[in-house]
């Protein structure tokens, strides 16, 4: 196991409309979702009303590591507003926030469509979890003159850029097998933790069992020519140190790892008790009946793949 650090830019334009937008109207509110170089928009119709307020917030969408610095930040956005004159609307603002937080300063909206920057504040104030949560808002409160008049803003949509520096957890996963005629890829793997990794084995298996350190391990088997099988393994949701082992019986044989050397076994032993005894018996079921067999080794199906758990 090892630590990296990671350092990596992400953006994000706006993924989803906030809800409580109920007293006034807005059409086409997936073109809000977007970027802001696009050229479509959603109309965001204002409350009528002398001093009435329209509030609408649109989330962004990161998922950056909690534990995660930030280097930087930077939003832009386009936004028109349909009536610019202070007795109509004399509020008509544009603005970051993180939750119910404000970020940064307000911008006031005008009757531009070109991108324009969203201030957002002095980086040491940003945190992952703040923008994990960010938003951009639009508002605007009318004035005393038109209130009944249909104003409205256009929203084309913003992206928010933010540069970060995390440490990641490197594990590796080795995988090992000194059998003759047996090959493996890759021998010897990183994994992000949490992450998959699949490889090969490749060679005249009939049989492997893996041991595998409690990491899910899927498996494919594949029959290749002159009766040889390959074997495809996916180990998932890794957590630890993982150093993944073979063990290879062909036929009637069975190979175990001892002192770090396959060598063949002629006995098969179970731990009971937390002690590894002899088998003296062992049954297998066949046709329904559990049918005891005079040769262990027959136990195994040289057609399966047996996973120690």
């Amino acid at each position: 196991m090892r630590i990296e650090t990671i350092t990596e830019n992400a953006s994000s334009h706006p993924v989803s409309c906030d809800s409580g937008y109920s007293a006034y109207s807005i059409s086409n509110i997936g073109n809000a979702c977007t970027d802001s170089s696009s050229t479509t928009y959603a109309t965001i119709n204002l409350t009528r009303g002398t001093g009435a307020t329209t509030t609408v917030y649109f989330s962004f969408n990161f998922n950056i590591p909690t534990t995660a610095t930030i280097n930087s930040v930077a939003c832009t956005a386009k936004c028109y507003i349909s009536n610019r004159t202070n007795a109509n609307i004399n509020i008509r603002q544009i603005r970051l926030y993180s939750g119910s937080t404000a970020k940064g300063t307000a911008s006031t909206v005008g009757n531009s469509t070109s991108e324009f920057a969203i201030t957002t504040g002095d980086v040491s104030t940003w945190t992952a979890a703040n923008v994990n949560n960010a938003k951009i808002r639009l508002y605007a409160k009318r004035g005393a003159q038109n209130v009944d008049t249909n104003y409205y803003f256009r929203f084309y949509g913003a992206t928010f850029t933010v540069n970060y520096t995390y440490e990641q957890t490197i594990y590796e996963v080795t995988s090992q097998s000194d059998v003759t005629g047996v090959s493996m890829s890759p021998s010897s793997a990183d994994i992000v933790a949490g992450g998959v990794r699949t490889f090969e084995i490749l060679g005249d298996l009939t049989n492997v069992i893996v041991e595998d350190n409690s990491v899910d391990v899927t498996s494919q088997l594949v029959e290749e020519n002159h009766g040889s099988v390959s074997a495809t393994y996916t180990l998932s949701n890794v957590s630890e140190d993982h150093f993944v082992y073979f063990y290879y019986s062909q036929g009637n044989k069975i190979f175990v790892k001892d002192n770090g050397t396959w060598v063949e076994s002629q006995d098969v032993n179970v731990k009971y008790n937390g002690t590894w005894q002899s088998v003296s018996k062992a049954y297998k079921h066949d046709n329904g009946s559990w049918v005891e067999q005079s040769d262990k080794s027959a136990m195994f199906d040289p057609a399966a793949l047996y996973l120690k758990g």
